[in-house]
């Protein structure tokens, strides 16, 4: 008995590792619980191996807010809580790896329930760079205005925010 039971614990963690060795990705819907995914951003192991040389034995990892959530409020112009958005690297002196917020300002996201709209201002940090070994830490929040609520149907508006990952090394041109 103890063998068959070992044998089907076996197959179901072989089975269970099959999900992420074929992973391709998340879809996330209304349906979705939980309402977040994540993305590793990482480097090509294929790259140079030597210390200190741009490509080589460089990374850097970013993690981003899975959602930021603007209380409903007609009355008051309201705000999220502040998220914060990191950038860990391990890069050559001569490198360096910004990540950027799109969009970002003043009534910058468009906001959409169906055909209706809501703008949304997006602040915080615009961007964070790390050049060598280095932990960069972002913020970013969302606020919309009284007004802006008061003219909209009540309802679950969404916008996407960009994260983009810029690397770029500086080598002198010989």
């Amino acid at each position: 008995m103890k063998k068959v039971l070992a044998l089907a614990l076996a197959l179901c963690l072989m089975l269970a590792m099959g999900t992420v060795a074929f992973a391709y990705g998340e879809t996330i819907d209304k349906n979705s619980d939980p309402q977040s995914g994540s993305t590793l951003v990482k480097t090509d192991a294929d790259l140079p191996t030597e210390p200190g040389v741009p490509g080589g034995d460089e990374e850097w990892t970013v993690t981003i807010p899975a959602e930021i959530v603007v209380p409903w409020d007609n009355e008051n112009d309201s705000q999220s809580e502040t998220q914060q958005y990191t950038l860990d690297a391990t890069l050559a002196a001569t490198s360096d790896v910004t990540v950027t917020v799109a969009p970002y300002g003043e009534k910058a996201l468009t906001m959409t329930c169906g055909e209706d709209s809501l703008l949304a201002t997006i602040g915080g940090d615009e961007s964070i760079m790390v050049a060598g070994n280095d932990t960069a830490v972002g913020d970013v929040f969302a606020s919309i205005t009284a007004a802006d609520f008061d003219a909209a149907p009540v309802g679950t508006y969404e916008g996407v925010l960009t994260f983009t990952v810029v690397y770029d090394n500086h080598l002198p041109i010989a």
